[in-house]
């Protein structure tokens, strides 16, 4: 009985992460299209100047 109970508080345990993989993902695609542009593909902050200076 005790390791039933044991592999269901894992599995329960392992559901959370399994969410932050599958947000990253989504996170990352986010950025691509909306801030890559200015901030750079690698977050750096090099991306081309837009501010016309």
């Amino acid at each position: 009985m005790s390791r039933f109970f044991l592999l269901g508080l894992l599995v329960l345990a392992m559901g959370p992460l399994l969410t932050e993989v599958a947000q990253a993902g989504e996170g990352e695609k986010l950025y691509r299209f909306y801030c890559a542009q200015c901030h750079g593909t690698e977050g750096k902050g090099d991306g081309p100047n837009v501010t016309g200076d």
